[in-house]
């Protein structure tokens, strides 16, 4: 069991997964191959693929499963992410509770119109707006919002090249902030936000930046990965729980990539399957997405996010004709022996992205 995560998952887990294998900066609508987004902690981690995580999605499952399914969420196609999703690893319990709402509802209740109300409470004018579509009779709508905003108080350096990131041959320039090798007394208030908790050498290093609030935390680790989200933050937390923590030296180098972070994501294998837990047979996934935002610079952190999870009523005998994974395609005379033309689709080289 994880310990020592509380309050901080959101930021600690968007600025490491970045930060182990992508490009400084990354915008994208649904993903692209080099950037996917997980609904849960349990995702394998990919060499060559940035893999964002935000507990947003997961909350409005958690709301779903207890508010309105009142048991575990059973899809008619068994899939590992119901699986992990269910097993609720993030909870409301891991964020403050004025940075976030977390509610599930019918629609016949005027949910989406409520759950606007409160989010103009809690967030001010500025607040997201759920859409009217989901207060119908036949919809059932969970949905989890989140932001949360960390300042430094003393802003770091830009760095006024270029940071090399990459490996072997395969460097790629990207804007950087940090605390360069001048040793004077501007830098030291900068200095004194750093923590260096475990470090081994300039490839394996796990540090800590303070912010304007002292109950939470980001977590920056320079190592290797272990599989998967959760089993790099569990490694992570063990060298934190043993290491030694000191501040940022006079002849220390800290230099750390700009990010900025802007999905648009839909779950695509959970849409269209029908739920098999009792009294809920008539409904499928209607919606499952999740929108994050994240920004890390010289002056702090920021992550803002969405998750969406809608179940509408649709009848016990209806398909789910999504074709979201490898299919033949071919055309042919309805008298003719051969098609004329065919095609054997396994991934989305050859197809229009979305934009």
């Amino acid at each position: 069991m994880m310990v020592g995560l509380n309050r901080t998952l959101p930021l600690m887990v968007l600025g490491l997964i970045l930060l182990l294998s992508g490009n400084g900066s990354v915008r994208a609508e649904g993903g692209s191959s080099a950037t996917a987004v997980s609904p849960h902690l349990e995702e394998p981690i990919v060499a060559g693929r940035n893999l964002v995580y935000c507990a947003t999605f997961q909350l409005a499952w958690n709301q779903m499963k207890e508010d309105i399914i009142r048991d575990d969420i059973v899809l008619e196609k068994p899939l590992d992410c119901v699986r992990h999703l269910n097993r609720g690893l993030s909870t409301i319990r891991d964020i403050d509770e004025n940075d976030y709402l977390a509610r599930a509802g019918l629609g016949r209740d005027k949910i989406a119109s409520r759950i606007n109300q409160e989010l103009q409470v809690r967030f001010g004018r500025s607040a997201p707006r759920v859409e009217d579509r989901f207060d119908r009779d036949d919809v059932i709508l969970a949905y989890a919002f989140l932001r949360k905003e960390l300042r430094f108080e003393n802003r770091f350096q830009v760095y006024a090249r270029a940071l090399r990131f990459g490996g072997g041959t395969d460097f790629i320039p990207v804007e950087a902030f940090g605390i360069g090798p001048e040793n004077d007394s501007t830098s030291r208030p900068a200095r004194a936000q750093v923590e260096v908790i475990d470090y081994r050498d300039r490839t394996d290093f796990i540090i800590r930046l303070r912010s304007d609030e002292p109950r939470e935390e980001i977590i920056l680790a320079r190592i290797n990965p272990s599989q998967t989200i959760l089993s790099t933050l569990e490694r992570i937390e063990e060298r934190i729980k043993a290491g030694s923590p000191r501040i940022m030296g006079d002849d220390d180098i800290l230099l750390i990539p700009k990010l900025e972070l802007s999905i648009d994501y839909t779950f695509t294998p959970l849409l269209g399957l029908f739920l098999l837990n009792a009294g809920f047979e008539d409904y499928f996934v209607q919606e499952a997405r999740q929108d994050v935002r994240f920004r890390l610079d010289e002056s702090g952190a920021s992550v803002e996010s969405q998750g969406v999870f809608a179940l509408k009523k649709g009848g016990a005998s209806g398909k789910s004709l999504i074709v979201d994974g490898p299919f033949m395609l071919y055309i042919k005379r309805k008298d003719g022996g051969y098609p004329y033309f065919a095609m054997w689709v396994e991934n989305a080289d050859n197809m229009v992205r979305s934009r």
